[in-house]
């Protein structure tokens, strides 16, 4: 890989990260996609980068499912979705209030919720990782 590349993709894992850090403190912004997406990142750039990821204390437990099993924990994928459905629904409202009964507001509320069916149905397709009390029982003699 060129250095140029290498350090493109670098600082989308640092960017990304960022984002991540950003959705802790933002109700509004999921965290997950953001730091698979950076693992993914330096996973082909940085060692050091990806490991510090994987152990980090909020962040390993998802990536760490992600790299492992390819799921998303169930709280944090209802969470994605929960904050998918608010902000489109924020955006829907805000268009329709602003220019009722206008044939471009009609088009544009069309088109932003066709967009909210489209992500929510990809993220519903990624499977969300079992229970930590259903692997302990299908662990059990």
């Amino acid at each position: 890989m060129s250095k140029r590349k290498r350090l493109f993709i670098l600082i989308l894992g640092h960017i990304s990260v960022l984002l991540g850090l950003i959705g802790l403190l933002l109700p509004v912004m999921p965290t997950s996609p953001f730091i698979i997406f950076a693992s993914v990142c330096y996973s082909r750039t940085s060692e050091r980068f990806h490991l510090m990821l994987l152990r980090n204390r909020y962040f390993g437990s998802y990536v760490r499912d992600w790299n492992n099993h390819r799921c998303i924990q169930r709280s944090a994928k209802l969470a994605m979705m929960a904050v998918l459905v608010i902000s489109f629904s924020a955006t829907t409202a805000g268009f329709v209030l602003s220019n009722p009964w206008q044939m471009q507001t009609a088009l544009i509320t069309l088109s932003i919720i066709m967009l909210a069916i489209i992500a929510i149905s990809l993220l519903a397709r990624v499977p969300a990782c079992p229970s930590k009390n259903h692997q302990e029982i299908l662990r059990r003699p």
